[in-house]
């Protein structure tokens, strides 16, 4: 004890220093774990690290943390330099310029004369180049992303999706309201942040000629858990929130393929419907099944033959191959998918299983869809029938527009097909609900027929959305043991010379 305090006094400032930079290491790397690695943005005393704040700070500490390390460092280089000069044995000249306060050029000159093989000049000769690692690796390859802090108020809902009920759409679902819908969301439907957003399956890309989307719901088609599911989650007590999450809903993945051929031959008999002959404005749409999925597409009548009115005369356009077709799989994947309150947009997906399951489609179903939605019946009124008359001619408009204004562009007519294909899905759940207090209204009081599953229900989470700091764990953890690291080495050091 005797010599460690007779050695302790002339190195006094080194051990302050050195402690300084142990309690500023040991705060930082606390700080990287508990809100880099783990993620807990909320802490203590109201303070929320969110991403702009935690950018900023992590970018200012990280600089910090490498230039009083690098400064202990040298401190105890040269308190070495002294104890290993009063050795016995002395120091080589190596040694005392490594261990000095010698300049780089000349460490450099040192270590190459050494042939690099004295460590003390390694280590100087690193000190720059660490310490701008040490400041840098933190963020390495960091993000933002999006982050939910949950409020206690919840609200017991169904929510999700769920395929299409024909008893719904045929009984209760008025022909125009259905028409509307289609026409609404032709052209925009997956590319909508409300619905749907870009998700990665194996070997889809678009280089692959592939798509794939999720679409975990929707936050306007979660409606409260009550008898009529006539309430959404707008009504009740969430408030002073910015954000609602739905905890678990099952949502559908779409995977859209280009065929392997550039145009597909339908059988017009069997595989599709024809519509617009009312309005002398043919529209076909066909479908066929392919193991579990469907492979869909349509065409319209020609500019030249509509110009001359013979589009229910002159029938050969439908007998050629179609050009805009696609081949739609369906996946299930429950999630965890917050919304923006006020845009209503997903702000975040959590997918709850590692991948999604497959499920069947039915090209039959969807044959009977669109004849619901495209083609007048006996007992249309005059609104079903204005605005099936408006759907048809928008599509078909879409399809001459293409064909003859942007002839190259393959992908438009087929990107409306995609968006036409998932509409039914979408939007299954709220005709449900449709039909639900309709019956209800109407004085009905069995509605077995239209009861939602009960997986579906779930619960809506009233919270604060705002965005963190991602980085890679590997890399927090990284920063994390080499500070230690770097820290315990210094440590070393400094017993060695208080025990000598």
């Amino acid at each position: 004890l005797t010599r460690i305090s007779v050695n302790t006094h002339p190195i006094k400032s080194l051990l302050y220093l050195y402690a300084f930079s142990l309690v500023f290491c040991l705060l930082f790397c606390s700080f990287v774990y508990v809100v880099l690695i783990k993620g807990r943005v909320g802490t203590p005393g109201g303070v929320y690290w969110d991403a702009v704040k935690t950018n900023w700070v992590v970018g200012v500490l990280s600089q910090l943390s490498a230039i009083v390390t690098a400064a202990t460092i040298k401190a105890v280089l040269g308190v070495l330099r002294t104890a290993l000069v009063y050795r016995p044995n002395g120091s080589s000249f190596a040694t005392w310029v490594g261990l000095g306060a010698s300049d780089w050029w000349t460490v450099l000159q040192v270590a190459v004369v050494e042939g690099f093989m004295n460590i003390w000049c390694d280590i100087r000769l690193s000190l720059p180049i660490l310490s701008l690692g040490f400041g840098s690796v933190v963020k390495f390859n960091s993000d933002f992303i999006n982050n939910f802090v949950a409020s206690p108020t919840t609200m017991e809902v169904y929510a999700g999706l769920i395929e299409p009920d024909l008893r719904v759409l045929n009984n209760w679902i008025p022909a125009a309201d259905m028409a509307m819908f289609f026409l609404t969301w032709a052209s925009g439907l997956l590319t909508n942040p409300m619905f749907s957003v870009e998700f990665a399956l194996p070997n889809c890309t678009d280089f692959q000629g592939c798509r794939s989307i999720i679409m975990p719901g929707g936050l306007t088609t979660a409606w409260q858990a009550k008898p009529w599911l006539n309430e959404s989650v707008y009504f009740g007590q969430f408030s002073n929130i910015n954000s609602i999450r739905i905890e678990n809903a099952t949502g559908f993945v779409l995977r859209y393929e280009d065929p392997h051929e550039d145009s597909v031959n339908f059988d017009i008999l069997t595989e599709c419907i024809y519509t617009g002959s009312q309005i002398n404005n043919g529209l076909q749409f066909c479908a066929r099944q392919v193991g579990d999925s469907i492979l869909a597409g349509w065409s319209a009548c020609p500019k030249a033959l509509l110009d001359q009115s013979s589009c229910n005369t002159d029938l050969s356009w439908r007998s050629l191959p179609i050009n805009s077709s696609t081949l739609m799989t369906l996946y299930t994947l429950p999630t965890q998918t917050s919304y923006s309150l006020e845009t209503q947009a997903v702000i975040d997906i959590v997918p709850l299983l590692p991948e999604p399951v497959p499920a069947p489609l039915s090209a039959e179903e969807y044959l009977t869809i669109m004849s619901r939605v495209l083609i007048p019946s006996v007992n249309s009124t005059n609104t079903d029938n204005l605005n099936i008359n408006s759907l048809i001619y928008s599509i078909t408009w879409m399809h001459r527009t293409f064909q003859k204004s942007f002839p190259s562009d393959k992908s438009s007519p087929t990107s409306y097909l995609h968006n036409i294909l998932a509409i039914p899905l979408q939007f299954a759940i709220t005709t449900t609900s449709f039909a639900n207090y309709t019956a209800a209204e109407r004085g009905f009081k069995n509605l077995e027929l239209f009861t939602l599953p009960e997986n579906m229900r779930t619960t809506a989470t009233g919270g604060w959305a705002n965005s963190r700091l991602k980085i890679l764990p590997w890399a927090g953890w990284l920063f994390i043991a080499t500070d230690l690291g770097v820290h315990l080495a210094m440590f070393v050091g400094i017993v060695w010379v208080l025990l000598r």
